[in-house]
C-alpha cells in the first residue's frame, strides 16, 4: 500500500496485491471485501492485481516503495484515462 499523487487531494491510496499461486482474485473483490473491514478513507483508492516478479525490489531484496508508488501512479493514470 502507498500512496500515489493525485491534483484533487494530494495524495490517494493504492495497493499493490499479489495473488498466491493457483488462485486468481478480482480488485473489485478486494475492495469489496476492504470496504467490509476499513473507514471509508482507509480504503485503497486503486487496488491491483499485479505478478510478484513486476514488483521493484531494492538490492536487499524489500520492496522499492518510491519504485512501487510510480509503477501504481502511471497504471492509475492511465486507468483514469480509459474510463
Amino acid at each position: 500500500v502507498v500512496g500515489i499523487p493525485d491534483p484533487d487531494r494530494g495524495q490517494l491510496v493504492a495497493a499493490a496485491v499479489v495473488a498466491e499461486a493457483g488462485n486468481e482474485i478480482e480488485a473489485s473483490e478486494i475492495r469489496g471485501r476492504i470496504k467490509n473491514e476499513l473507514s471509508a478513507y482507509k480504503v485503497p483508492r486503486h487496488v491491483f492485481v499485479m505478478d510478484g516478479a513486476a514488483l521493484p525490489f531494492t538490492d536487499t531484496g524489500k520492496l522499492d516503495k518510491r519504485r512501487l508508488g510510480a509503477m501504481l501512479a502511471e497504471r492509475a493514470a492511465a486507468e483514469e484515462k480509459s474510463q
